[in-house]
């Protein structure tokens, strides 16, 4: 499949970083939260891991911008997801120092 240069989806790839955290939508019910850890450049494949570590998902860049287009792939904001870490943590010392 070939997609124009200036292809939305396609600049949306391009603005991937590693360390991003994507969210792509598997199905209708079903959403996956994972890092990008590494664009291999020779073959184009974005590969992506869970909170674990462990590989999730790997694409191609036409691939990745596909799901770009429809919907199903959105970046996440690390603010946010700093924000919900750290309410997490917080939540979890209120408990402990209660018991």
């Amino acid at each position: 499949m070939q997609l124009p240069d200036d292809d939305a989806g396609l600049r949306m790839v391009d603005t991937l970083r590693v360390g991003c955290w994507v969210e792509i939508q598997e199905d209708e019910e079903h959403k996956l939260r994972c890092k990008l850890t590494a664009i291999v450049e020779p073959t184009g494949r974005y590969v992506f891991v869970n909170r674990t570590g462990m590989k999730v998902l790997e694409k191609t860049r036409i691939g990745l911008a596909v799901e770009f287009r429809r919907g199903a792939v959105r970046v996440l904001d690390d603010a946010l997801l700093f924000d919900r870490a750290l309410e997490s943590v917080i939540s979890n010392l209120r408990k402990l120092k209660g018991a």
